[in-house]
């Protein structure tokens, strides 16, 4: 059986005991506190042995604030509202996430904290997933590749001119909005 992360069917397999493992963010750790059996949480494994480390992938979701415009008035203090919310996050919410919630009340062996925190050190942000200009996560591109083509060179040396120019495109509007 296979499944899709977009159908939601993956967790409940893996809870199930039918599956070894499955891949999750982080926050769904805690839908699997309610298993009968234990899990051990590890990072994505190295793609070389030689590797200095074990890279890992921020998904996409966010959270945003949204000030209305006619809050114009009061900007600087909103500013300065949302800036204290954020710092506050930063030094006690997400500590407390990690440290109590994820290493202590959803895991359920030590080694698990030790591989949430080579998890946590080894972050990336790839801007190729978040970017629709990209392409995002599930660019047309790469269903296209899934849909069924066999030669993979001849599809790659189709889409590389253009996929290079939109990069440059985009690397350049961040280096505006940057002052470079």
């Amino acid at each position: 059986m296979t499944s899709s992360s977009f159908t939601g069917d993956h967790l409940p397999l893996f809870q199930e005991g039918k599956s070894f493992f499955v891949d999750v963010n982080l926050l769904s750790v805690e839908f699997l506190r309610e298993m009968d059996f234990n899990f051990g949480i590890l990072p994505w494994p190295k793609l070389e042995e030689s590797d200095t480390h074990y890279w890992s992938n921020v998904d996409a979701g966010t959270n945003l604030f949204f000030v209305p415009i006619t809050a114009y008035a009061n900007q600087d203090l909103i500013s300065h509202i949302l800036e204290a919310m954020a710092i506050l996050g930063r030094e006690y919410v997400i500590p407390a996430y990690y440290d109590v919630a994820l290493k202590t009340r959803d895991s359920r062996d030590e080694e698990s904290a030790d591989m949430l925190d080579i998890i946590l050190a080894n972050r990336v942000f790839d801007l190729g997933y978040y970017n629709p200009d990209f392409g995002g996560a599930y660019n047309s591109h790469f269903s296209e590749l899934a849909r069924g083509t066999s030669d993979f060179a001849s599809w790659y040396d189709s889409k590389l001119k253009s996929s290079t120019t939109q990069k440059e495109k985009v690397i350049e509007k961040y280096l505006s909005r940057a002052g470079q």
